[in-house]
Formats: C-alpha cells, sequence, structure tokens
C-alpha cells in the first residue's frame, strides 16, 4: 500500500480507494513499538505513518471546507504541503510538524467549538475532536519511532 500511496501522488493518480483502505488501517497501535525492531523496520513504520497522517490531514481539510471552518491560513498551507510530500515536510518542517497537534487544537477551541449550538454542529465538532487526537497520536508514534532511530 505504501509504494502504491507514493506512486500515486508522485503520478498525480486517483487514490481515492486505496487512501480509504490505508485510512482504515491507519490506527496508532500499529508500529507501536519502533525501539526493539531494526532500521529497516523503522523506516516502514515512519513510511506508513507519515501516509496515514498525510490521509487523515486530507480527511481533516476536506470537512474543515465542507464545514466553512475558518482555520488559520497559515496552517491550512502547513497541511496541504503535508499531504503533497509528507516526508519532505516532516524533514524540513520539524517545528511546525511537532507542533501540528497542538494547533489544531487550538483551532478546536477557537474555531470549530464556537460552531457547535446545534446537533448538527455538535456532531461535526466531535467529529473534528476525534480527527485531531487521532492525528496527535500518529505525530507521537512519528515522535517514538524517531527518537527510537536516535538512539
Amino acid at each position: 500500500m505504501l509504494m502504491e500511496a507514493q506512486t500515486r501522488r508522485s503520478l498525480g493518480l486517483d487514490a481515492s480507494v486505496l487512501q480509504q483502505t490505508m485510512k482504515n488501517t491507519c490506527k496508532d497501535v500499529r508500529c507501536s513499538d519502533c525501539s526493539s525492531e531494526n532500521a529497516s523496520y523503522r523506516a516502514v513504520c515512519l513510511s506508513f505513518f507519515l501516509n496515514c497522517l498525510a490521509i487523515r490531514v486530507q480527511t481533516r481539510l476536506k470537512f474543515d471546507a465542507a464545514n466553512g471552518y475558518r482555520i488559520e491560513p497559515a496552517l491550512t498551507q502547513f497541511m496541504e504541503r503535508l499531504i503533497a510530500d509528507p516526508q519532505r515536510v516532516w524533514l524540513g518542517e520539524p517545528k511546525y510538524f511537532g507542533a501540528l497537534p497542538d494547533l489544531l487544537d487550538l483551532m478546536y477551541t477557537n474555531v470549530v467549538l464556537p460552531t457547535a449550538v446545534n446537533k448538527k454542529g455538535k456532531r461535526e465538532a466531535k467529529e473534528y475532536e476525534w480527527h485531531k487526537d487521532s492525528i496527535r497520536r500518529i505525530v507521537e508514534s512519528i515522535g517514538r519511532c524517531e527518537q527510537s532511530a536516535s538512539t
């Protein structure tokens, strides 16, 4: 799946079916302990999590637009770069990458929660909360794999 996802992304091919399959496979319990595995296993885990993160972020942006959430433009641009090339963003923008979960928490508090005034708004806010929590777990998993690679 990773190879196909990277190939489709680089060629600009439709990957919607593959992305849905990967999204359903992307659980933070996979590759839970990078520290006890060899370097090639850690590399696959990192690639898996980076691609999972890109899919989660893409889903988040899709629903942000659909719900009319006014997410900070700089954060939206960062998320778009992450979708386009998660490895490059992870390596090239480590501070912003690590701050992504906190920034999503901030957007949740300042942008999403004020819209939770009716049943639909509350449901959408709950969806946002689930997405941001999932993104946090994936970023933390990437951090653990990254940390174990440097020791």
